[in-house]
């Protein structure tokens, strides 16, 4: 009986030496898990300061926009279906068309901006010599150095064309003063000077009264000269003209 027990009493506490040793293991290895991640984190905390202080770690290159040139575009393609074709390559974030102040149609040129740089390229070197309504587009990238300030200025403003039309007949036909319609005398008095030289250096004998007469009807040549149309059928010579005036 004394044997059995002491027999009892040793499996026993081999029992509980072995939860303890595994206990033991167990927490030993937990702690050391524990410890490996937290000498990793100071490991990188430390690369991270490194590489700042050394600058290795360089900042992102902020995307740079880009500008494409267009020209010879057709009647037909302006700034909405610009836009909506453009818009395939990339996004499309300013766009101008030139247009005439005076009757506001398209001057056939325009500059459309890209939201990317790389995109721009890309555009122009694909859309280059691309045949639209019997024209060739021509697409040039635009060095962001030679891209002024003003190339996009009044791109949102319509120029509606009946007021731009009326405007520019009223700018013609407003009074003029005495000085304004003096340059004006003198420069059409010289364009006729030329035409005359001209039809000297021919050798065609034709003389007319044209400006030169009507001005010298004027006050002091401050009236504005008009031209006067002769008919089809009267061929006048210089003689014919000197025998008149006699």
């Amino acid at each position: 009986y004394t044997c059995c027990l002491s027999d009892r009493r040793l499996k026993s506490s081999l029992a509980v030496m072995a939860e303890i040793s595994s206990g033991l293991s167990s927490s030993s290895a937990h702690m050391d898990k524990l410890l490996t991640e937290r000498a990793q984190r100071r490991l990188e905390k430390r690369r991270r300061r490194r590489a700042r202080e050394q600058g290795v770690q360089a900042e992102p290159e902020p995307v740079r926009r880009g500008v494409v040139y267009v020209g010879h575009i057709p009647h037909g393609f302006y700034e909405e279906e610009m836009r909506g074709y453009f818009s395939q390559f990339g996004t499309v974030t300013r766009l101008r068309l030139a247009r005439s102040k005076k009757t506001g149609r398209s001057k056939g040129y325009a500059f459309v901006e890209f939201e990317c740089d790389e995109v721009a390229k890309i555009v122009a070197e694909t859309m280059n010599n691309y045949l639209m309504f019997n024209k060739l587009l021509k697409c040039q990238f635009v060095d962001p150095s030679a891209v002024h300030p003003t190339t996009f200025r009044g791109r949102k403003r319509e120029i509606p064309l009946p007021h731009r039309r009326q405007w520019a007949q009223k700018e013609h036909n407003k009074p003029r003063s005495v000085e304004q319609q003096s340059r004006r005398v003198r420069r059409l008095l010289g364009r006729e000077k030329r035409k005359r030289v001209q039809l000297q250096e021919l050798g065609l004998d034709y003389a007319f009264p044209g400006y030169r007469q009507a001005s010298r009807s004027g006050a002091g040549g401050s009236a504005t000269p008009t031209h006067t149309v002769f008919s089809s059928s009267e061929n006048r010579t210089a003689s014919d003209i000197e025998s008149d005036s006699e």
